[in-house]
């Protein structure tokens, strides 16, 4: 397996140091060189010509955001990674990071006590971005009827709820998929994004500048309305038919799938609330967490549409939803918003299990 080139930004010697070490301890994973501020970056970029960018965002001389800005101008594909710190401020510029073309982010290790399980918590969420943006980088495109036909069959014509999951590239997709949405929308549109808890916060209020539906994290229970429910980080997101309507809540729990929130396990209470009255958006994101919860949505009669791989960061989840024959259509994320609105719309006028 040929190895993976991967440059650091870093202006932390400490933490350059320790990052290099941990991922040359991977077989298909080079690093072909560090720089300790943005300036250098750039400088080092056009000099080793790697496949991946680790980018940190506050450094000397240049930050993370302008180097990020010049790297993309002349390499509008070159996948990078952002060191996120985990406070306010981090999650705001992370935010505007992947705003302005950054792939992903990983939490940046501290240099404090428990630094080896830092460590180890950054080389777990960091390899697998890695490999999956690396592999986007130079993979050919893949046609549905290689992975698989959409899959046909009865279909509810009732769309009384949308549960849209995303994990790389997500932030970027639903910053452009969730405003075209009007205030009139008559069902709730529930998010699972991949992210850090304080990310999430940052990017709901974000979100809440962008919607025209109002925009909320979910918490403690509520009756569930028109609206967008963004799934808080660090929890698990459920619905549950309460007598005559819905709730929805954040609650505590495992990770499934390595993810808390998991689009499976708000899947799994979506299908008991509603049946197969409920319409599934599969976006950009790697791993499987989902396509239990699409197996269900199936098999209720839900309908699962999902982003193209054109249109997508990585290509992962939807081609693990495909391959077992789970989705109806595939549509460039420019035109997903029209799909599921002409569906939401279709069955508005039609009798349908209420959530109100």
């Amino acid at each position: 397996m040929p190895n993976i080139r991967i440059l650091i930004v870093e202006d932390s010697s400490p933490i350059r140091q320790a990052i290099s070490s941990l991922l040359t301890e991977e077989p298909d994973m080079q690093v072909v060189g560090i720089a300790p501020n943005g300036r250098v970056g750039v400088e080092k970029v056009e000099q080793v010509r790697p496949d991946v960018v680790l980018l940190d965002i506050e450094m000397p001389e240049m930050d993370g955001m302008t180097a990020l800005k010049l790297i993309r101008k002349n390499h509008p594909r070159l996948p990078i990674i952002m060191f996120s710190a985990l406070t306010t401020k981090g999650a705001t510029q992370t935010l505007e990071a992947l705003a302005l073309g950054a792939d992903d982010y990983v939490a940046k290790p501290t240099m404090q006590a428990s630094m080896d399980q830092a460590l180890e918590n950054c080389k777990q969420e960091l390899v697998p971005k890695i490999r999956a943006l690396h592999e986007r980088s130079g993979q050919e495109k893949v046609t549905v009827a290689r992975v698989a036909a959409p899959a046909r069959g009865i279909v509810s014509s009732h769309a009384d709820v949308v549960v849209l999951s995303a994990s790389t590239g997500g932030p970027t997709a639903l910053a452009e998929l969730l405003p075209k949405f009007p205030a009139s929308c008559p069902v709730p549109i529930v998010v699972v994004q991949s992210m850090l808890p304080l990310l999430i916060t940052s990017f709901v209020e974000r979100l809440q500048k962008s919607c025209q539906m109002k925009v909320m994290e979910t918490g403690a229970a509520q009756r569930l309305h028109p609206g967008i429910y963004v799934a808080a980080g660090g929890k698990h997101t459920v619905v549950e038919r309460a007598g005559s309507y819905v709730q929805i809540q954040a609650q505590d729990g495992v990770p499934e799938n390595a993810h808390l929130p998991s689009s499976d396990v708000l899947l799994r209470s979506v299908t008991g609330a509603y049946g197969g009255n409920c319409l599934v958006g599969i976006l950009t994101g790697m791993g499987v967490d989902g396509v239990k919860g699409c197996e269900r949505v199936r098999a209720c009669g839900g309908e699962v549409l999902v982003q193209d791989q054109e249109s997508s960061k990585v290509w992962g989840t939807a081609t693990a939803v495909l391959e077992a024959r789970l989705g109806h259509g595939v549509y460039p994320l420019h035109g997903l918003y029209d799909q599921i609105y002409k569906r939401v719309m279709a069955s508005k006028s039609m009798p349908a299990l209420a959530a109100s």
